[in-house]
């Protein structure tokens, strides 16, 4: 069942099932079939009409999901959604660590994609005020019938604008986050040079975490760290693009994941906790 099949997404999903459970086997680690008691423990936000495994590996637990995704706009398109999940041990607030050039560079495509829905808003309240001053200057006066346009108008720039500033606020913020990195007090410079810190926890729970043996081992880790994820304690990674789970895919996320939680929990904080 490929990226152009119309059966649903339970069907697709359970026509996997089989080959799901074989790879379990192979990674000796456990099978179900939808998310119910691991949606919350490892942030899943699949579909219910999951293909779901979990174990554990060097002390960590993870889970892996894959889910069809049925097209459901124009821009949209129909694909399988692989993802991996690893829980880490101690408590962690929600950060990520993005290297400088992708963070700066998302944050100014986040711009420009906001700047054309607060221009929409711009041209419909032009339109109102255009209509509003044609009726006024009329013989007739305002007419009644307008109401109902100039609600829709004023709705539809509602919308748009509000989409609009929160694309626009969110690049902006990371803006503001990315030129702030001072606050953390973190001394490597190959990490300075390379990455920054995005989060809203509070400072100091950051700065206790993102000490000089965390900050080194980031910025000289083999192969280069690009990102890391960090929600409800959880490190999150996803498949590429229509990919299905199997054992080199499985493999290949699911290092990389193991990698960092050892980069946060192999070392003594400078107190007993992050809190």
């Amino acid at each position: 069942m490929g990226l152009f099949s119309f059966e649903s997404a339970e069907t697709n999903a359970r026509n996997r099932t089989p080959i799901v459970k074989g790879l379990a086997q192979k990674l000796n680690a456990q099978y179900q079939y939808g998310i119910r008691g691991i949606k919350e423990k490892f942030d899943i936000g699949s579909s219910e009409d999951s293909n779901v495994i979990f174990g554990e590996i060097k002390g960590f637990e993870y889970c892996f999901t894959e889910h069809y995704h049925r097209k459901s706009g124009k821009n949209d398109h129909s694909r399988w959604i692989s993802e991996v999940s690893l829980r880490l041990n101690d408590e962690f607030p929600d950060f990520e660590v993005s290297t400088r050039s992708s963070a700066l560079t998302g944050a100014g495509c986040a711009i420009v994609l906001g700047l054309p829905f607060l221009g929409i808003p711009a041209f419909m309240i032009f339109q109102v005020i255009f209509i509003i001053i044609t009726g006024l200057t009329h013989k007739t006066g305002f007419s009644l019938e307008l109401i109902f346009p100039i609600l829709i108008f004023l709705a539809i720039t509602g919308i748009f604008g509000t989409i609009g500033w929160l694309i626009v606020s969110s690049g902006l913020k990371t803006y503001r986050q990315v030129n702030n990195q001072g606050k953390y007090y973190i001394r490597n410079s190959k990490f300075k040079e390379k990455y920054v810190i995005l989060t809203d926890a509070d400072d100091n729970r950051i700065r206790r975490i993102f000490n000089d043996k965390v900050c080194s081992k980031i910025a000289n880790s083999i192969p280069q760290i690009e990102r890391i994820n960090c929600s409800k304690n959880c490190l999150k990674t996803e498949f590429g693009s229509n990919e299905q789970l199997s054992y080199p895919l499985c493999n290949k996320y699911l290092a990389p994941l193991v990698k960092q939680a050892e980069i946060f929990e192999d070392y003594d904080y400078d107190s007993d906790s992050l809190l």
